[in-house]
């Protein structure tokens, strides 16, 4: 029998049209590279900003991590071209579209200076807004999500993926969610110190508690994204909340300044406990009850133990019992409404992998 007509087993090599595929390995050294600007953005966006690792100041540790970046992959590109690929080919599937924004990391980067020295440095809400650091950000987000696109280029679409080749793309993808959450500081409930959560939760209306709510709620759709994302593609495995969730984490506590560590380490239990639903409910594009029930579940618990960790470390309660007591329905119906977005009731196995019907 001609194996070339085999099926490709789930998880394996898939063809990929768009270009060759590149190894775990290089999308592994990937994340862990493109992850430095969002490091350095993060130290940069700090209230308070102390100067960086060697006393360097965060605007120069930025630059530095973006030319880092640019390095690692024209080197990919150029190593694969000297092993013989053809010019079209030697730009690794999934890489692509990070070469494509290099050039306009320097552009941002001289639209902010030029914003800055016209209008004023701004601080706060204010500076996220700034149109030089919105595109900025943007193509951030591209070459960060790079190691996403290179395993979907190289894996098969619905089946089983051990962890030791996927985790590149998990750590990329919390990354990504990450650089978000550091443009969303204002919606970032994991900021929000466990003592300043309980005395908003006891209010029963006002400005402050309803930015609270309005945090939460925004902090659950973005955190869990990338894994219902990754769920929806393959069949993740054990540890894909866990490595999701430390780069937001991470940008979380350099935010706060490591005010808020009860609840850092409230997010980090409830990922563990997400990596324990995942394995027992198998949410894939196969099982979308499973697919809809993990996801609020994985939200209900993630804010449930939000809001008891910071009551523990606090003391005391909050006083009004319908915010705290609701606030993680709310975020479990909205989970189950994006994961019902992601993953509607018209699709199936087959309409995921082949697309949409083509007409004549």
């Amino acid at each position: 029998m001609n194996s070339s007509r085999r099926p490709a087993a789930a998880g394996a090599a898939a063809p990929d049209r768009r270009g060759p595929c590149t190894v775990t390995a290089v999308d592994a050294v990937t994340a862990v590279v493109t992850a430095g600007p969002v490091a350095a953005l993060a130290g940069w966006n700090r209230p308070h900003p102390a100067p960086g690792p060697w006393g360097l100041p965060w605007q120069v540790l930025l630059g530095a991590a973006y030319v880092l970046v640019a390095l690692w992959l024209a080197g990919v590109a150029g190593a694969r071209r000297r092993a013989g690929r053809p010019a079209a080919t030697a730009i690794p599937a999934g890489y692509r579209g990070a070469l494509a924004a290099l050039p306009v990391i320097p552009v941002c980067l001289a639209a902010e200076v030029l914003w800055h020295s016209r209008f004023g440095a701004e601080t706060g809400p204010a500076a996220l807004f700034e149109p030089g650091h919105v595109a900025l950000v943007t193509a951030t987000f591209v070459i960060v999500t790079t190691p996403v696109r290179s395993a979907a280029a190289r894996t098969a679409t619905g089946g089983p993926v051990p962890l030791r080749h996927l985790w590149p793309a998990m750590l990329a993808a919390g990354t990504a969610a990450a650089l978000v959450l550091l443009c969303l500081g204002y919606a970032n409930a994991a900021t929000y110190p466990a003592a300043t959560i309980v005395d908003l939760l006891s209010q029963p209306d006002g400005p402050q508690v309803r930015g609270l709510a309005a945090a939460m709620a925004i902090s659950a759709v973005v955190l869990l994204l990338p894994l219902l994302y990754l769920a929806r593609r393959w069949r993740i495995p054990f540890g894909a909340a866990t490595l999701t969730m430390l780069p937001p984490v991470a940008v979380s506590a350099a935010g706060a300044g490591g005010g808020n560590l009860s609840v850092l380490v409230a997010l980090l239990i409830a990922a563990v406990v997400v990596d324990l639903l995942a394995l027992c409910l198998d949410p894939c594009a196969a099982r979308p009850v499973a697919y809809r029930g993990f996801a609020a579940g994985a939200a209900f618990f993630t804010w449930s133990l939000y809001i008891g960790v910071a009551s523990a470390a606090a003391g005391r309660v909050p006083d009004t019992l319908s915010v705290w007591t609701g606030a993680p329905l709310v975020t479990a119906a909205l989970a189950w409404l994006l994961a019902a977005l992601l993953l509607p009731e018209t699709d199936t196995p087959g309409e995921l992998l082949a697309g949409p019907p083509t007409t004549r």
